[in-house]
């Protein structure tokens, strides 16, 4: 709301006042990181009140009338939380019907007017939001799982851990430890050559040797459940009495 006051020209003396109310609607440009640019409308109503003093006596008179405005602003950001502001503002007033209805021939003012106000005001702003925060480091990734699925292998007719199954068997006793497995299943196999009766006994003598192994390394022994399965389950298809490497093995499983 503003309120003006002006001498009325054509009458010995008085004041005109105007009171404004106006709705707005602004639109915010930036121009850079430090510059921005303001432009608005507005429309409302103005009240205008006139008094003149006639021979002593004041006579008194209002209009209300429409209104409307145009702004322009223009900011320029200081710092984190100061900015300086400059705006203009020019307000139209829709012709107030005020004059001489009280002072007939003694006054010669026109009974309406034309009212229009320039304004120009300079100030500081301050409110400017912190800068966010930066983001936090994403957590590192958790740690691999520990494997639950070993293998380890035979040479021909044999159930003797050789070296590089004993490196494995350690393998799986360390994952054991580490990750709290409630039990080890072993399961032993071997290749086609020979009969499926003695072929299943080897199998369980392979399987029985790696509950040895891990035993040995610190597992519980009751933990450990271990079996043969002859060559009912070869890993690598073949016909009957064939030498499969892979076949002649032992599987360890962590649960």
């Amino acid at each position: 709301m503003t309120t003006t006051e002006a001498a009325v020209p054509a009458t010995p003396s008085g004041d005109l006042r105007n009171y404004t109310g106006m709705v707005n609607a602004i639109w915010d440009a930036p121009i850079s990181n430090k510059w921005a640019l303001s432009l608005g409308l507005g429309a409302g109503v103005d009240r205008v009140y006139q008094s003149v003093p006639v021979f002593g006596v004041s006579f008194h008179q209002t209009d209300t009338v429409l209104a409307a405005q145009a702004i322009a602003g223009l900011d320029y950001q200081m710092s984190t939380h100061w900015d300086l502001h400059l705006t203009y503002r020019y307000l139209w007033v829709d012709d107030p019907e005020v004059g001489t209805m009280f002072c007939g021939k003694f006054c010669v003012a026109p009974d309406s007017m034309d009212l229009a106000k320039h304004t120009l005001t300079i100030g500081f702003r301050y409110g400017y939001e912190e800068p966010p925060a930066p983001a936090p480091m994403p957590a590192p990734p958790p740690p691999p799982a520990a494997p639950k699925h070993f293998i380890i292998f035979f040479g021909f007719n044999k159930c003797n851990i050789t070296a590089e199954a004993d490196s494995v068997l350690s393998e799986a006793a360390a994952a054991a430890k580490s990750g709290g497995s409630a039990s080890v299943t072993i399961v032993g196999h071997t290749d086609t050559v020979g009969s499926p009766k003695y072929n299943q006994k080897l199998s369980e003598c392979r399987a029985n040797a790696a509950k040895s192994n891990l035993a040995g390394k610190g597992v519980p022994e009751g933990a450990i459940s271990a079996s043969g399965k002859g060559e009912s389950e070869l890993m690598v298809q073949t016909g009957d009495g064939v030498k499969e490497p892979q076949n002649r093995r032992a599987t360890i499983d962590l649960n």
